[in-house]
C-alpha cells in the first residue's frame, strides 16, 4: 500500500523540503486527486522544492 503525504508552504517562501525515512520508497508527485504528474526520486532519502503558499501532494511506494 502507498502512501500519500500531502505538504503546505505556509510562510511565503521557496525552499527545499528533505524527507528521511528508514526504508527505501519510490516518490511521485500526483496532483489533489492523487493521479500522477511525475517522479520526484527513490531511496531513503527524498528532496524536492515547494514554492511559496504551494500544496504539494506525493505518493510513496516501498522499494523491496
Amino acid at each position: 500500500t502507498d502512501a500519500i503525504l500531502r505538504f503546505y508552504e505556509s510562510e511565503g517562501r521557496e525552499d527545499t523540503v528533505s524527507i528521511e525515512l528508514p526504508f527505501k520508497v519510490k516518490a511521485s508527485e500526483t496532483n489533489h486527486l492523487e493521479d500522477t504528474i511525475g517522479p520526484i526520486g527513490e531511496g531513503a532519502r527524498i528532496e524536492f522544492h515547494i514554492k511559496p503558499w504551494e500544496i504539494k501532494t506525493l505518493r510513496l511506494a516501498r522499494v523491496p
